[in-house]
Protein backbone atom coordinates (compact mmCIF):
# COMPACT_ATOMS: atom_id res chain seq x y z
CA UNK A 1 0.00 0.00 0.00
CA UNK A 2 2.84 2.42 0.83
CA UNK A 3 4.42 1.55 -2.75
CA UNK A 4 1.55 2.31 -4.44
CA UNK A 5 0.84 5.57 -2.64
CA UNK A 6 4.52 6.64 -3.53
CA UNK A 7 3.90 5.31 -7.29
CA UNK A 8 0.95 7.45 -7.40
CA UNK A 9 2.86 10.02 -6.09
CA UNK A 10 5.47 10.25 -7.97
CA UNK A 11 3.60 9.75 -11.26
CA UNK A 12 0.89 13.07 -10.51
CA UNK A 13 4.64 15.22 -9.95
CA UNK A 14 5.71 13.94 -13.62
CA UNK A 15 2.60 14.34 -14.93
CA UNK A 16 2.22 18.23 -13.83
CA UNK A 17 6.12 18.84 -14.37
CA UNK A 18 6.57 21.72 -16.90
CA UNK A 19 8.74 20.57 -20.11
CA UNK A 20 11.92 23.36 -19.43
CA UNK A 21 13.20 24.04 -16.48
CA UNK A 22 13.96 28.04 -15.84
CA UNK A 23 15.82 28.10 -12.38
CA UNK A 24 20.03 27.37 -11.29
CA UNK A 25 21.32 23.73 -12.03
CA UNK A 26 21.02 21.72 -8.39
CA UNK A 27 22.98 18.47 -7.74
CA UNK A 28 20.67 16.70 -5.23
CA UNK A 29 22.62 14.02 -2.97
CA UNK A 30 20.77 11.13 -1.10
CA UNK A 31 19.13 12.01 2.33
CA UNK A 32 21.11 11.00 4.96
CA UNK A 33 19.75 8.78 8.13
CA UNK A 34 20.74 10.41 11.66
CA UNK A 35 18.50 7.91 13.88
CA UNK A 36 15.49 7.56 11.60
CA UNK A 37 15.94 3.55 11.30
CA UNK A 38 14.01 3.58 7.87
CA UNK A 39 15.47 1.36 5.60
CA UNK A 40 17.77 2.57 2.93
CA UNK A 41 15.29 1.47 -0.33
CA UNK A 42 12.42 4.25 1.33
CA UNK A 43 15.49 7.22 1.81
CA UNK A 44 16.18 6.59 -1.72
CA UNK A 45 12.18 7.00 -2.80
CA UNK A 46 11.96 10.14 -0.67
CA UNK A 47 14.81 11.44 -2.51
CA UNK A 48 14.14 10.89 -5.99
CA UNK A 49 10.39 12.21 -5.27
CA UNK A 50 12.21 15.11 -3.51
CA UNK A 51 14.29 15.91 -7.15
CA UNK A 52 10.86 15.49 -8.57
CA UNK A 53 9.22 18.05 -6.85
CA UNK A 54 12.04 20.55 -7.43
CA UNK A 55 12.34 20.18 -11.05
CA UNK A 56 8.43 20.96 -10.91
CA UNK A 57 9.13 24.04 -9.11
CA UNK A 58 11.60 25.79 -11.70
CA UNK A 59 14.90 24.04 -10.43
CA UNK A 60 16.61 22.10 -13.22
CA UNK A 61 17.95 18.85 -10.81
CA UNK A 62 20.90 16.96 -12.39
CA UNK A 63 20.45 13.20 -12.24
CA UNK A 64 21.04 11.31 -9.37
CA UNK A 65 22.55 8.04 -11.56
CA UNK A 66 25.41 10.83 -12.82
CA UNK A 67 26.36 11.77 -9.14
CA UNK A 68 26.64 8.01 -8.22
CA UNK A 69 28.95 7.54 -11.27
CA UNK A 70 31.04 10.27 -10.62
CA UNK A 71 31.51 8.98 -7.02
CA UNK A 72 32.41 5.91 -8.24
CA UNK A 73 35.42 6.88 -10.63
CA UNK A 74 36.63 8.98 -7.99
CA UNK A 75 37.31 5.55 -5.83
CA UNK A 76 34.83 6.89 -3.02
CA UNK A 77 34.08 3.74 -0.75
CA UNK A 78 30.00 4.00 -1.59
CA UNK A 79 27.69 6.63 -3.15
CA UNK A 80 26.37 6.78 -0.24
CA UNK A 81 29.26 8.25 2.09
CA UNK A 82 29.16 11.86 0.30
CA UNK A 83 27.26 13.40 3.26
CA UNK A 84 29.98 15.90 4.37
CA UNK A 85 29.70 19.32 3.23
CA UNK A 86 33.02 19.35 1.70
CA UNK A 87 32.63 16.52 -0.13
CA UNK A 88 29.74 17.75 -1.67
CA UNK A 89 30.88 21.24 -2.68
CA UNK A 90 33.63 19.70 -4.50
CA UNK A 91 31.46 17.04 -6.32
CA UNK A 92 28.78 19.50 -7.39
CA UNK A 93 31.62 21.82 -8.61
CA UNK A 94 33.22 19.36 -10.61
CA UNK A 95 29.68 18.19 -12.00
CA UNK A 96 29.39 22.21 -13.05
CA UNK A 97 26.55 22.51 -10.54
CA UNK A 98 25.57 26.13 -9.47
CA UNK A 99 24.05 24.67 -6.16
CA UNK A 100 24.26 21.66 -3.95
CA UNK A 101 21.19 20.49 -1.56
CA UNK A 102 22.11 18.03 1.16
CA UNK A 103 19.04 16.77 2.61
CA UNK A 104 18.57 14.47 5.57
CA UNK A 105 16.20 12.71 8.51
CA UNK A 106 16.42 13.03 12.17
CA UNK A 107 14.17 11.11 15.09
CA UNK A 108 13.12 13.10 17.89
CA UNK A 109 10.80 10.70 20.01
CA UNK A 110 8.41 9.39 17.52
CA UNK A 111 8.49 12.30 15.22
CA UNK A 112 11.15 12.48 12.23
CA UNK A 113 12.23 15.92 11.10
CA UNK A 114 12.83 16.72 7.19
CA UNK A 115 15.93 18.96 6.90
CA UNK A 116 17.63 20.84 3.20
CA UNK A 117 19.86 23.29 3.47
CA UNK A 118 20.16 24.96 -0.11
CA UNK A 119 24.60 25.52 -0.96
CA UNK A 120 25.36 28.16 -3.62
CA UNK A 121 28.47 27.30 -4.89
CA UNK A 122 29.46 30.73 -6.50
CA UNK A 123 28.89 32.83 -3.69
CA UNK A 124 29.73 29.60 -1.21
CA UNK A 125 26.92 30.62 0.98
CA UNK A 126 24.24 28.85 2.37
CA UNK A 127 21.40 30.23 0.03
CA UNK A 128 17.87 28.82 1.67
CA UNK A 129 17.09 26.16 4.55
CA UNK A 130 13.67 23.96 5.13
CA UNK A 131 12.77 22.27 7.79
CA UNK A 132 9.15 19.62 8.26
CA UNK A 133 8.24 17.55 10.86
CA UNK A 134 6.02 14.12 10.09
CA UNK A 135 5.51 10.90 12.04
CA UNK A 136 8.36 8.36 10.82
CA UNK A 137 5.88 6.39 8.27
CA UNK A 138 6.29 6.24 4.49
CA UNK A 139 3.04 7.82 3.92
CA UNK A 140 3.37 10.74 6.50
CA UNK A 141 6.93 12.07 4.94
CA UNK A 142 5.61 12.14 1.22
CA UNK A 143 3.84 15.23 2.72
CA UNK A 144 7.06 16.50 4.81
CA UNK A 145 9.02 16.10 1.88
CA UNK A 146 6.30 18.23 -0.38
CA UNK A 147 6.34 20.95 2.07
CA UNK A 148 9.96 20.74 2.03
CA UNK A 149 10.02 21.21 -1.49
CA UNK A 150 7.71 24.08 -1.29
CA UNK A 151 9.72 25.92 0.98
CA UNK A 152 12.15 26.13 -1.39
CA UNK A 153 10.44 26.66 -4.62
CA UNK A 154 8.71 29.38 -2.52
CA UNK A 155 12.73 31.51 -2.11
CA UNK A 156 13.22 30.79 -5.91
CA UNK A 157 9.75 32.18 -7.44
CA UNK A 158 10.14 35.37 -4.95
CA UNK A 159 13.75 35.82 -6.64
CA UNK A 160 12.83 35.48 -10.36
CA UNK A 161 9.47 36.81 -10.41
CA UNK A 162 10.07 40.00 -8.37
CA UNK A 163 13.45 40.92 -9.27
CA UNK A 164 13.85 40.48 -12.79
CA UNK A 165 10.54 40.86 -13.87
CA UNK A 166 10.94 44.21 -12.26
CA UNK A 167 14.52 44.68 -14.03
CA UNK A 168 12.86 44.18 -17.75
CA UNK A 169 10.50 46.39 -17.31
CA UNK A 170 12.60 48.70 -15.95
CA UNK A 171 14.97 48.16 -19.40
CA UNK A 172 12.10 48.03 -21.43
CA UNK A 173 10.87 51.59 -20.19
CA UNK A 174 14.48 52.49 -20.25
CA UNK A 175 14.73 51.99 -24.01
CA UNK A 176 11.08 53.79 -24.75
CA UNK A 177 12.20 56.74 -23.21
CA UNK A 178 15.24 57.05 -24.91
CA UNK A 179 13.63 56.42 -27.90
CA UNK A 180 11.06 59.14 -27.58
CA UNK A 181 13.90 61.26 -26.29
CA UNK A 182 15.50 60.59 -30.11
CA UNK A 183 12.52 61.54 -31.45
CA UNK A 184 11.60 64.48 -29.66
CA UNK A 185 14.92 66.11 -30.01
CA UNK A 186 15.02 65.15 -33.81
CA UNK A 187 11.63 66.81 -34.23
CA UNK A 188 12.51 70.17 -32.20
CA UNK A 189 15.11 70.34 -34.36
CA UNK A 190 12.91 69.64 -37.64
CA UNK A 191 10.46 72.14 -36.17
CA UNK A 192 13.41 74.65 -35.62
CA UNK A 193 14.34 74.64 -39.04
CA UNK A 194 10.79 75.13 -40.19
CA UNK A 195 10.44 77.79 -38.15
CA UNK A 196 13.51 79.74 -39.59
CA UNK A 197 12.20 78.80 -42.91
CA UNK A 198 8.38 80.55 -42.22
CA UNK A 199 10.38 83.31 -40.86
CA UNK A 200 12.18 83.47 -43.93
CA UNK A 201 8.99 83.08 -45.90
CA UNK A 202 7.13 85.89 -43.87
CA UNK A 203 10.12 88.28 -44.43
CA UNK A 204 9.64 87.82 -48.36
CA UNK A 205 6.16 88.25 -48.43
CA UNK A 206 6.54 91.48 -46.36
CA UNK A 207 8.73 92.54 -48.88
CA UNK A 208 6.17 91.14 -51.55
CA UNK A 209 3.96 93.30 -49.92
CA UNK A 210 5.93 95.96 -50.46
CA UNK A 211 6.50 96.02 -53.70
CA UNK A 212 3.36 95.36 -55.08
CA UNK A 213 2.07 98.39 -53.11
CA UNK A 214 5.10 100.36 -55.02
CA UNK A 215 3.86 98.99 -58.11
CA UNK A 216 0.04 99.63 -57.50
CA UNK A 217 1.50 103.12 -56.75
CA UNK A 218 3.31 103.07 -59.92
CA UNK A 219 0.14 101.95 -61.93
CA UNK A 220 -1.99 104.52 -60.26
CA UNK A 221 0.72 107.41 -61.62
CA UNK A 222 0.94 105.62 -65.12
CA UNK A 223 -3.28 105.41 -65.33
CA UNK A 224 -3.25 109.05 -64.61
CA UNK A 225 -0.32 110.34 -67.05
CA UNK A 226 -1.07 107.33 -69.13
CA UNK A 227 -2.21 110.02 -72.13
CA UNK A 228 2.12 111.22 -71.91
CA UNK A 229 3.21 108.24 -70.75
CA UNK A 230 4.76 105.59 -73.13
CA UNK A 231 2.71 102.89 -74.09
CA UNK A 232 5.56 100.31 -73.64
CA UNK A 233 6.63 101.72 -70.00
CA UNK A 234 2.72 101.33 -69.02
CA UNK A 235 2.88 97.31 -69.97
CA UNK A 236 6.05 96.80 -68.09
CA UNK A 237 4.58 98.48 -65.51
CA UNK A 238 1.07 95.92 -65.39
CA UNK A 239 3.70 93.25 -65.89
CA UNK A 240 5.45 94.08 -62.70
CA UNK A 241 2.42 94.73 -61.07
CA UNK A 242 1.26 90.86 -61.90
CA UNK A 243 4.51 89.52 -61.37
CA UNK A 244 4.05 91.29 -57.19
CA UNK A 245 1.01 90.06 -56.57
CA UNK A 246 1.91 86.18 -57.88
CA UNK A 247 5.36 86.58 -55.02
CA UNK A 248 2.29 88.14 -52.91
CA UNK A 249 0.44 84.92 -53.30
CA UNK A 250 3.44 82.78 -52.75
CA UNK A 251 4.62 83.89 -49.61
CA UNK A 252 0.87 83.55 -48.61
CA UNK A 253 0.76 80.18 -49.10
CA UNK A 254 4.41 79.93 -47.47
CA UNK A 255 2.54 81.56 -44.69
CA UNK A 256 0.44 79.22 -43.99
CA UNK A 257 2.46 76.15 -44.53
CA UNK A 258 4.58 78.08 -41.77
CA UNK A 259 1.40 78.01 -39.45
CA UNK A 260 0.53 74.20 -40.28
CA UNK A 261 4.17 73.36 -39.39
CA UNK A 262 4.35 75.05 -35.86
CA UNK A 263 1.19 73.71 -34.93
CA UNK A 264 3.39 70.46 -35.76
CA UNK A 265 5.93 71.81 -33.65
CA UNK A 266 3.13 72.20 -30.79
CA UNK A 267 1.86 68.76 -30.91
CA UNK A 268 5.64 66.97 -30.96
CA UNK A 269 6.20 69.15 -28.41
CA UNK A 270 3.07 68.00 -26.26
CA UNK A 271 4.41 64.32 -27.49
CA UNK A 272 8.26 64.82 -26.20
CA UNK A 273 6.08 65.72 -22.79
CA UNK A 274 4.44 63.03 -22.60
CA UNK A 275 7.76 60.69 -23.54
CA UNK A 276 9.38 62.56 -20.73
CA UNK A 277 6.27 61.87 -18.88
CA UNK A 278 6.39 57.81 -19.30
CA UNK A 279 9.83 58.31 -19.29
CA UNK A 280 9.50 59.10 -15.53
CA UNK A 281 7.03 56.70 -14.67
CA UNK A 282 9.06 53.73 -15.47
CA UNK A 283 11.81 55.34 -12.96
CA UNK A 284 9.02 55.46 -10.31
CA UNK A 285 8.24 51.75 -11.30
CA UNK A 286 12.57 50.66 -11.66
CA UNK A 287 12.35 51.93 -7.91
CA UNK A 288 9.53 50.23 -6.39
CA UNK A 289 10.87 47.50 -7.93
CA UNK A 290 14.25 47.70 -6.82
CA UNK A 291 12.31 48.32 -3.12
CA UNK A 292 10.24 45.13 -3.84
CA UNK A 293 13.49 42.90 -4.22
CA UNK A 294 15.11 44.63 -1.06
CA UNK A 295 11.89 43.53 0.75
CA UNK A 296 12.24 39.83 -0.39
CA UNK A 297 15.40 39.46 0.18
CA UNK A 298 14.63 41.25 3.69
CA UNK A 299 12.27 38.23 3.85
CA UNK A 300 14.67 35.74 2.47
CA UNK A 301 16.92 36.20 5.12
CA UNK A 302 14.25 36.26 8.11
CA UNK A 303 13.36 33.25 6.35
CA UNK A 304 16.81 31.92 6.60
CA UNK A 305 17.80 32.96 10.32
CA UNK A 306 14.81 31.09 11.02
CA UNK A 307 15.62 28.07 9.17
CA UNK A 308 18.55 28.09 11.19
CA UNK A 309 17.27 28.37 14.45
CA UNK A 310 15.39 25.63 13.08
CA UNK A 311 18.34 23.54 12.39
CA UNK A 312 20.05 24.46 15.73
CA UNK A 313 17.02 23.29 17.94
CA UNK A 314 16.75 20.46 16.11
CA UNK A 315 20.66 19.19 16.48
CA UNK A 316 19.92 20.23 20.01
CA UNK A 317 16.81 18.01 20.65
CA UNK A 318 18.88 15.38 18.97
CA UNK A 319 22.37 15.43 21.01
CA UNK A 320 19.38 15.96 24.28
CA UNK A 321 16.52 13.71 23.16
CA UNK A 322 15.39 13.32 26.63
CA UNK A 323 15.60 17.19 28.12
CA UNK A 324 18.66 16.79 30.35
CA UNK A 325 20.84 19.77 31.55
CA UNK A 326 23.75 20.68 29.11
CA UNK A 327 24.69 23.34 31.00
CA UNK A 328 28.08 25.80 30.90
CA UNK A 329 28.36 26.89 34.43
CA UNK A 330 27.14 25.72 37.86
CA UNK A 331 26.21 27.95 40.73
CA UNK A 332 25.76 26.19 44.10
CA UNK A 333 25.41 26.39 47.49
CA UNK A 334 25.50 23.48 50.53
CA UNK A 335 25.76 23.65 53.90
CA UNK A 336 28.54 21.35 55.61
CA UNK A 337 29.25 19.21 58.33
CA UNK A 338 32.57 17.54 59.71
CA UNK A 339 33.53 14.28 61.20
CA UNK A 340 33.77 14.27 64.90
CA UNK A 341 36.86 12.34 66.48
CA UNK A 342 38.68 11.31 63.42
CA UNK A 343 41.05 14.45 62.71
CA UNK A 344 43.93 15.24 65.12
CA UNK A 345 46.44 17.45 65.22
CA UNK A 346 49.56 18.20 66.66
CA UNK A 347 51.01 21.86 67.42
CA UNK A 348 54.60 22.85 68.40
CA UNK A 349 54.07 26.40 70.41
CA UNK A 350 56.53 28.83 71.14
CA UNK A 351 56.28 29.66 74.65
CA UNK A 352 54.43 26.80 75.61
CA UNK A 353 54.84 22.99 75.89
CA UNK A 354 53.77 21.34 72.36
CA UNK A 355 50.37 19.95 72.34
CA UNK A 356 47.81 17.54 70.61
CA UNK A 357 44.41 17.53 70.10
CA UNK A 358 40.91 16.08 68.13
CA UNK A 359 38.48 18.13 66.55
CA UNK A 360 34.83 17.49 67.97
CA UNK A 361 32.86 18.00 65.09
CA UNK A 362 31.62 21.18 63.06
CA UNK A 363 29.52 23.11 60.97
CA UNK A 364 29.64 25.19 58.22
CA UNK A 365 28.25 27.09 54.42
CA UNK A 366 29.89 26.83 51.54
CA UNK A 367 29.38 28.61 47.67
CA UNK A 368 30.72 26.97 44.80
CA UNK A 369 31.01 27.98 40.86
CA UNK A 370 32.17 25.72 37.66
CA UNK A 371 32.43 26.23 34.17
CA UNK A 372 32.29 23.63 31.74
CA UNK A 373 35.54 22.93 29.59
CA UNK A 374 34.49 19.99 27.63
CA UNK A 375 31.31 17.55 28.75
CA UNK A 376 33.31 15.59 30.10
CA UNK A 377 35.56 18.61 32.17
CA UNK A 378 35.12 21.43 34.42
CA UNK A 379 37.27 24.27 36.47
CA UNK A 380 35.99 26.74 39.04
CA UNK A 381 36.37 27.64 43.05
CA UNK A 382 34.31 28.00 46.17
CA UNK A 383 34.79 29.74 48.94
CA UNK A 384 33.69 28.00 52.57
CA UNK A 385 33.37 28.93 56.21
CA UNK A 386 33.78 26.45 59.03
CA UNK A 387 33.13 26.22 62.70
CA UNK A 388 34.04 23.47 64.95
CA UNK A 389 34.64 22.43 68.54
CA UNK A 390 38.60 21.68 69.21
CA UNK A 391 39.82 19.30 72.57
CA UNK A 392 43.16 20.09 73.65
CA UNK A 393 44.41 17.03 75.70
CA UNK A 394 47.75 19.24 76.84
CA UNK A 395 45.99 22.35 78.31
CA UNK A 396 45.68 22.11 82.00
CA UNK A 397 42.15 22.34 83.21
CA UNK A 398 38.99 21.71 82.37
CA UNK A 399 37.62 24.94 81.79
CA UNK A 400 40.24 25.50 78.88
CA UNK A 401 40.14 22.19 77.18
CA UNK A 402 38.17 23.01 74.87
CA UNK A 403 37.98 25.94 71.91
CA UNK A 404 36.57 27.06 69.10
CA UNK A 405 37.94 26.95 65.54
CA UNK A 406 37.22 28.88 62.55
CA UNK A 407 37.86 27.61 59.40
CA UNK A 408 38.33 29.53 56.20
CA UNK A 409 39.00 28.45 52.85
CA UNK A 410 39.57 29.61 49.47
CA UNK A 411 40.40 26.89 47.15
CA UNK A 412 40.08 26.39 42.75
CA UNK A 413 38.77 22.95 41.89
CA UNK A 414 39.13 20.98 38.69
CA UNK A 415 36.12 17.96 38.31
CA UNK A 416 35.64 15.46 36.09
CA UNK A 417 31.96 15.30 35.01
CA UNK A 418 30.23 11.81 33.86
CA UNK A 419 26.36 12.10 33.49
CA UNK A 420 24.08 9.16 33.64
CA UNK A 421 20.81 10.92 32.75
CA UNK A 422 19.40 12.63 35.79
CA UNK A 423 22.35 11.62 37.83
CA UNK A 424 25.93 13.08 37.08
CA UNK A 425 29.15 12.11 39.04
CA UNK A 426 31.85 14.52 39.90
CA UNK A 427 35.21 13.28 40.86
CA UNK A 428 37.44 16.07 42.10
CA UNK A 429 40.56 17.71 43.57
CA UNK A 430 41.00 21.44 44.94
CA UNK A 431 44.04 23.82 45.95
CA UNK A 432 44.40 26.98 47.83
CA UNK A 433 44.55 29.11 50.51
CA UNK A 434 43.55 27.98 54.06
CA UNK A 435 42.94 30.18 57.61
CA UNK A 436 42.57 28.28 60.79
CA UNK A 437 41.89 30.67 63.86
CA UNK A 438 41.15 29.36 67.45
CA UNK A 439 43.95 26.69 67.81
CA UNK A 440 46.77 26.59 70.15
CA UNK A 441 49.21 27.82 67.01
CA UNK A 442 46.93 31.36 66.87
CA UNK A 443 45.79 31.98 63.69
CA UNK A 444 47.07 29.69 60.95
CA UNK A 445 47.89 30.27 57.34
CA UNK A 446 48.59 27.78 55.06
CA UNK A 447 47.88 25.29 51.30
CA UNK A 448 44.69 23.40 51.71
CA UNK A 449 44.24 20.71 49.86
CA UNK A 450 41.11 18.54 49.43
CA UNK A 451 39.77 15.37 47.32
CA UNK A 452 36.62 14.85 46.83
CA UNK A 453 33.41 12.86 45.06
CA UNK A 454 30.42 15.04 44.06
CA UNK A 455 27.19 13.82 43.03
CA UNK A 456 24.65 15.37 41.52
CA UNK A 457 20.65 14.90 41.51
CA UNK A 458 19.11 16.81 38.57
CA UNK A 459 15.59 18.25 39.48
CA UNK A 460 15.09 20.13 35.91
CA UNK A 461 16.88 21.31 33.04
CA UNK A 462 18.53 24.68 35.76
CA UNK A 463 17.82 23.35 39.12
CA UNK A 464 19.53 20.15 41.45
CA UNK A 465 20.65 18.85 44.58
CA UNK A 466 24.24 17.93 45.50
CA UNK A 467 25.83 15.62 48.27
CA UNK A 468 29.37 16.01 48.39
CA UNK A 469 31.90 13.69 50.28
CA UNK A 470 35.60 14.62 51.00
CA UNK A 471 38.81 14.65 52.64
CA UNK A 472 40.35 18.01 53.35
CA UNK A 473 44.06 18.58 54.71
CA UNK A 474 46.65 21.43 55.51
CA UNK A 475 50.04 20.43 54.73
CA UNK A 476 52.08 23.40 54.83
CA UNK A 477 51.24 25.81 57.60
CA UNK A 478 52.40 28.66 60.41
CA UNK A 479 50.61 30.70 62.98
CA UNK A 480 51.06 33.44 65.54
CA UNK A 481 51.56 31.42 68.06
CA UNK A 482 53.41 28.14 67.15
CA UNK A 483 53.10 26.12 63.60
CA UNK A 484 50.91 23.27 63.01
CA UNK A 485 53.01 20.48 62.71
CA UNK A 486 50.41 17.40 61.60
CA UNK A 487 46.92 17.20 60.87
CA UNK A 488 45.07 14.04 59.72
CA UNK A 489 42.58 14.58 56.39
CA UNK A 490 39.43 16.27 57.92
CA UNK A 491 36.49 13.96 57.01
CA UNK A 492 33.43 16.30 55.52
CA UNK A 493 29.89 16.17 53.82
CA UNK A 494 28.32 19.12 52.22
CA UNK A 495 24.21 19.11 51.12
CA UNK A 496 23.34 21.74 48.72
CA UNK A 497 21.36 23.08 45.59
CA UNK A 498 22.72 24.63 42.71
CA UNK A 499 21.50 26.35 39.23
CA UNK A 500 22.82 25.45 35.92
CA UNK A 501 22.78 26.72 32.60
Amino acid sequence: MRLNLFALACLFVFAAAPAKAQGPIVAVFDMEDKGSGLASEVLGKLGDYLGVLLTKGGYQVMARSEIRERLKEQKKETYKSCYDQSCQIEMGRELAAEKTLATWILKVGETCQVTATLYDLKKGVTELAAIAEAPCEEGKLLVAVKALSDDLCRGLSVRSASTEEAEIKAAVARKEAEAARKDARQKAEELEKMRREAEAAKMRAEEAEAARLVATKKVEALEKTREVADAEELKKARLEAKEAKERADKAEVAKLAALKKAGDMEQARIETRLANERAEQAEREKEQAEKDKEQAEVAMREEKEKAEEALLEAEKARKNPEGLPTERFNLGIGFTFLSPDVTEMENDLHDHPDSSGMYEGGFGLAIKLDFMLTSYLSVGGYLAYTMGEFCDFDLPGDEDEYSTMHIMNALATVKGRFNLGTVEFRPGLAAGYQHHDGGPSGKVDGLGLSAFVETAFYLSRHFGLTLELGMNILPVSSGNEGDMTFLTPLLYITLGAEYCD
